[in-house]
């Protein structure tokens, strides 16, 4: 069995240590959404600091967004 976790981010610099734990504790996957911030930035910080964990968004608003 896989367990993720979605996760409503407020502080981005607490992303790297939130990344470390999941890792840790054996989480499978980090999601996040889009509220008061693009969903993609905690992402990459949370590549940055895990080793295993399976990132993506669960909601992306595409139509506000430039193809550029």
């Amino acid at each position: 069995m896989k367990f993720d976790v979605s996760l409503l981010v407020h502080d981005l610099s607490q992303m790297s240590a939130i990344a470390r734990f999941a890792d840790e504790v054996g989480v499978d996957g980090i999601w996040t959404f889009e509220t008061g911030h693009e969903p993609f930035l905690p992402l990459v910080l949370a590549a940055e600091h895990s080793r295993r964990l399976t990132i993506g968004t669960s909601i992306a608003v595409a139509f506000p967004r430039s193809p550029t």
